[in-house]
């Protein structure tokens, strides 16, 4: 009869992977949904950076294709938070099929309800709108930096909870 030598070894534990966009960190710490996330200068600029790119050739292959009417793609922007931080954002407005760029923050932009009307924008932290309006988007497919194509506009409960967990309308001077 042969050894069978000894036991593999146990797996390793699973640890949170660090997307490539960085790991953003906040004060109050990552369950604090009215807080603006804050990661370093470097990183926010690098992804901002890699989404112009990649919006550019979105618009380019859309405006190949016949496309460049159908949506609209949205940039990244940087948004500085402190001296040493900052965090990315982006705007989904109402009424547009929209690719979204993974961001820190989206800021809603909602048309008047009338002729007299005048539109408003709520910001809020990425996490929770991903977590409220799940159904209002979906990736797409092979992007990298990765992106969302907006489905659907939030419905009225959805933009109840958006607007009670809202971020304020400027990060805190100095973090």
């Amino acid at each position: 009869m042969t050894d069978p030598g000894p036991p593999p070894p146990p797996p390793e534990p699973s640890r949170p992977r660090v997307p490539p966009w960085g790991s953003p960190s906040w004060a109050g710490g990552a369950d604090n949904p009215r807080t603006y996330p804050q990661r370093a200068h470097a990183l926010v600029d690098a992804d901002v950076r890699a989404a112009a790119r990649q919006r550019d050739e979105l618009m380019v292959e859309m405006g190949r294709t016949g496309q460049a009417d159908a949506l609209v793609v949205a940039d990244l922007v940087a948004v500085p938070i402190a001296r040493s931080t900052a965090c990315t954002a982006t705007v989904w407005a109402q009424g547009r099929i929209t690719v979204l760029p993974v961001a820190d923050v989206v800021e809603l932009f909602a048309l008047p309800t009338s002729v007299e009307g005048t539109p408003t924008s709520l910001r809020v932290r990425w996490d929770v709108v991903e977590r409220v309006c799940r159904a209002c988007w979906q990736p797409v497919p092979g992007l990298v930096p990765p992106r969302m194509i907006t489905r659907r506009w939030p419905d009225a409960s959805e933009l109840e909870v958006l607007a009670g967990l809202r971020l304020p309308d400027q990060p805190p001077a100095g973090g």
